[in-house]
Formats: C-alpha cells, structure tokens, sequence
C-alpha cells in the first residue's frame, strides 16, 4: 500500500523551521506518496493570513518538499494551495510574537478553518494547531518586551492562550506542541544549539527536534525510538540519544503540566 502524507501549514518563518525534516523522517518510515508545503510571509500572523483568505492575495511563497526534492513557488494564494493538492492535513499558528495575547486571535482560527473547507475538495481533511516555542532568554527579538524578555513567561502566556482560546474555538484533530520540545530541550545538553538567532531553531538540532514532533503529533505515535528513524548526519550519536530523551518528554507532556 503506497502510504500517503499531504501536509499544508499556513504559517511563517517558524512553520518553515518546523517543516525542514518531516520529509526525510517520512521516507524512513515507509511513506512514499509526500507533500509537506508552507504558505509562508515570514512573521506572517492569524490576522494577515485571514486578511489574505478573504481577498485571495496571492503573496505567498509555498515552499514544498515533494519526491522531486525542495521548489519555491512565488505568489500563492490559499486557494491555490488548496485547489493544486490533495491535502490531507492543515496547521495553523499565531505569529510568534503573538501567540501568547489572547486579543490577538480574534476570530481568525474560525473564519480560516471556515475558509479551508469551503475550498478544499477533500472533506476529511484534518486540522492542527502548532503551539510554537518560545524565545531563547536572551533573545533580542524587539517584540519580546511583551513578555518582558522572559522566556518563562512567554510560554505560560502560550499554554494560558491555548487553554482558554484555542483549543475551544475548534474541536482540533491534534495540538503539535513545538512549545513543549523546546521547553524540555533547553533543560538539556543541547541548549545551545537550539536558536540561531534567539528566536528562529538552529539549522540542524532546533529544526529537526521540531520536525520529529510535527510527525509524532500527527501520526498520533512518537516516532523517535522507530529504529530506522532518520536524523542528519550532523547529529553525533550521543546528541541523538538527549533527542530521543527530549521528544520522549515533550511528546507525553505536550501542555507543561509541572510549569508553574
């Protein structure tokens, strides 16, 4: 049986990070038929993407993984994603800066969501929301300063968004929570090579952590101890088992439940 993955995520430079890898842990697991593709703008929040929806603004680059490697499509619109593909799975996310302020969201899950299957011919398509990680502690992002440059409390104000907003506009097939993954790996040896920037993942560890979560989420198993799993090669052994230790956490405590 050819086993089949078509995942879309309307997002921006963090659906980018978290995207670089599904593709090759998909081939190691046995997936022939793939399609992982973002509609990226980068920063891109809810607000813009449903802003773009509703006026069919074809500004932006999907960037797709399929088995003829990684393309870059130029001025997309929703709509033509979703006219072009067979998808089978859907993400959503809040820009990053502001995924932990409530008044942010404003109706933009629903109206997207709405969006998706009014266009799109395949009714059993399946909707995720990504919970994106927070920043490093010393970030210089210039919008950190809305959770007073604390790490912490930017993902106590991701989790306090998601339990009184999110997860109750929309009865979601799955939470991909990159926020937890990130959360446990920077309690680890492997905290500095997380963020290449303070905010965005590191090329290799950052990414691929994030990836290994995206797949897990979604195939509803964690992946990370499957004994052919694929990693880059710039991943020394010992880094890879903290990986497997870190996704082994994240993956059963995707909500932080000890954060205080």
């Amino acid at each position: 049986m050819n086993k089949q993955f078509k995942l879309l995520s309307i997002g921006n430079s963090f659906s980018e990070d978290a995207q670089r890898y599904i593709y090759d842990i998909l081939v190691s697991l046995g997936y022939q038929d793939i399609v992982v593709a973002n509609l990226y703008i980068g920063g891109a929040p809810l607000k813009l993407h449903a802003l773009n929806a509703s006026q069919n603004n074809a500004t932006y680059t999907m960037q797709i993984f399929t088995h003829k490697g990684y393309e870059n499509y130029l001025n997309m619109s929703i709509k033509d994603a979703l006219m072009n593909y067979d998808f089978n799975y859907v993400t959503l996310q809040q820009a990053s800066h502001d995924s932990g302020l409530i008044e942010t969201f404003n109706g933009y899950i629903e109206y997207l969501i709405s969006y998706v299957k009014k266009h799109f011919k395949n009714k059993e398509i399946k909707f995720y929301y990504h919970l994106t990680w927070s920043y490093h502690k010393d970030s210089l992002h210039p919008l950190f300063i809305r959770y007073g440059n604390d790490d912490v409390i930017m993902t106590i104000q991701i989790l306090d968004v998601y339990q009184t907003h999110i997860k109750t506009v929309y009865a979601w097939d799955g939470i991909i929570s990159n926020l937890s993954t990130i959360f446990y790996a920077k309690q680890t040896c492997l905290k500095d090579l997380l963020y290449r920037d303070g905010f965005h993942l590191n090329y290799v560890h950052g990414r691929y952590l994030a990836s290994a979560m995206f797949v897990s989420s979604i195939l509803e198993k964690n992946v990370i101890n499957y004994e052919h799993l694929y990693y880059p090669q710039e991943i020394l052994d010992y880094e890879f088992k903290e990986i497997e230790s870190i996704l082994n956490k994240a993956y059963l405590d995707p909500f932080l439940s000890d954060l205080k």
